[in-house]
């Protein structure tokens, strides 16, 4: 049952963990400074091997008792309280503030040793305990080394989740305690030592390769190449920040079709975000058309376009689409984004340069990178801005002017006439992603250069079908001889 709880639950990268209680007060009690343990029960194992009595030998053999009885303790409270989830919601929930928020946020530093709210009430309930079985003045030691068990699960948990190990001994007690964390909850219940797993045969089986488990040696690599990569990851905190507040807004789960109203936990809520600009995701025909071409062609085209995976209706669909477009030639990508990686950077050479809208969609910005051309920003729609910016390039060098039709953040449309007048007085290629205009402005929605009837000024146009057109993939609609160099050195598209 635990596990499979366990398993549902989300596992995070953060530092910090989700607020649990509403009171400040609580929320405090809830955490601890791994020091603090340390600094109030040191104390007390002083003042118990203070009050001990008896021969070194007995006292020796009652302290090393307490030790032993607390790593079967640690063991017995992490695999049947710890990890006990009681009926009903309730019960999740009192079993989340217990020990589940610890395994779905496991790099909180204040929630890695047991709070005092938590350690103390438990610590006097297994001194009176032990007390009652034993006796004075057997308890002081018995109970000296049962708080170092203790102290030493508490720092060990510490160090496993926020301290870099290098050597073997200690890897492979991290390794125990990860694969609990990351792999089977129900298995691996020592922390500070695996010896009560191995008894009662709850450990992990390292000498078979299977999915669920990894060899030892690779494991001690895994740690030692991963640490500082999850330093960095960890250190991104934003998205559970903003979980945390309860206004999360990214990937929640549609229960429906893609609509003006769609279904989301069960509730109809109103559809503002969508792309579908003409409404055609759910229209019959266009339904009918996938469902056909799926049942002539299959799912996928089984390799890649330059070799075996054109297949007819890429042909068929590039021909009407630069009919629609009225360019010479389209060549179509698997979505939009690389229709900009695979036709703009293979184009852009050492010695060019591309000028770019400082608000210009982040697949516009990842293809100049791609290139090796030099890259200037001119300011949003700024024409002076833009004319000042192609001066600085030496007169020879090919310039790209490259433009979103309609900016998807600002919702503005580009200036393309004075694009286009500065384009030709200084030789330049205009590129224009027309993502969001197709469909939106121009005749018959073709786009920026036709809503300003500039179409042909237009060198080169980008797009998407994934939102007017209502499918999946992107395009690059130019002259035949651009396309046809495209065919043979788009990366995004042979590979």
């Amino acid at each position: 049952m635990a596990a499979k709880e366990y398993q549902q639950h989300f596992v995070s990268s953060s530092a910090d963990s989700t607020r649990m209680f509403k009171a400040n007060w609580m929320e405090a009690l809830s955490k601890v400074h791994f020091s603090v343990p340390l600094i109030i029960y040191l104390p007390i194992m002083a003042w118990c091997l203070w009050r001990a009595q008896g021969s070194f030998l007995s006292q020796t053999g009652l302290f090393l008792g307490g030790l032993f009885i607390w790593s079967f303790t640690e063991y017995t409270l992490h695999r049947f309280v710890f990890h006990w989830v009681p009926p009903g919601n309730l019960g999740k929930r009192l079993h989340f503030i217990w020990h589940g928020v610890h395994h779905d946020y496991p790099n909180d530093k204040l929630r890695l040793v047991m709070p005092p709210s938590v350690s103390v009430p438990l610590a006097i309930i297994f001194y009176t305990g032990f007390r009652v079985l034993i006796g004075e003045p057997a308890v002081y030691p018995f109970f000296a080394g049962f708080l170092l068990g203790y102290l030493c699960y508490d720092m060990m948990h510490f160090a496993m989740h926020h301290l870099r190990w290098n050597h073997p001994f200690w890897l492979r007690i991290k390794q125990h305690h990860m694969l609990h964390h990351y792999q089977q909850h129900d298995r691996g219940y020592g922390v500070s030592n695996p010896f009560w797993d191995y008894v009662f045969n709850t450990t992990f089986n390292l000498t078979q390769k299977s999915s669920k488990t990894l060899h030892f040696e690779q494991f001690v690599n895994q740690l030692r190449m991963n640490n500082r990569l999850l330093e960095r990851v960890r250190k991104y905190t934003a998205p559970n920040e903003v979980r945390a507040m309860g206004m999360y807004p990214y990937f929640r789960v549609i229960e429906s079709e893609q609509d003006t109203e769609v279904i989301i936990d069960g509730r109809p809520v109103l559809m503002f975000g969508s792309n579908s600009y003409l409404g055609l995701t759910n229209h019959p025909k266009i339904k009918e058309a996938a469902i056909e071409a799926t049942t002539r062609y299959g799912t996928g085209c089984a390799g890649s376009r330059f070799l075996n995976g054109t297949l007819r209706i890429h042909i068929e669909l590039e021909e009407i689409l630069a009919d629609y477009l009225k360019q010479e030639a389209v060549l179509l990508y698997s979505t939009g984004f690389q229709s900009n990686l695979g036709g703009i950077a293979p184009l852009a050479g050492r010695h060019d340069t591309i000028l770019i809208d400082e608000r210009v969609h982040a697949s516009i910005i990842d293809a100049t990178r791609l290139s090796f051309a030099k890259v200037l920003k001119f300011k949003h729609n700024d024409m002076e801005d833009l004319e000042k910016q192609i001066m600085r390039p030496e007169a020879d060098s090919l310039k790209y002017i490259i433009v979103d039709g309609i900016f998807s953040m600002e919702g503005d449309i580009a200036n393309l006439p004075e694009i286009v007048r500065v384009a030709e007085k200084h030789n330049g290629v205009v590129v224009v992603d027309d993502a969001h205009a197709i469909g939106v402005i121009g005749e018959m929605g073709i786009g920026t250069g036709s809503h300003f009837g500039l179409q042909d000024k237009v060198d080169i146009q980008t797009g998407t079908f994934s939102k007017s057109l209502a499918s999946l993939g992107g395009f690059v609609a130019a002259s035949y001889d651009v396309i046809d160099y495209l065919k043979h050195t788009s990366r995004a598209l042979i590979f």
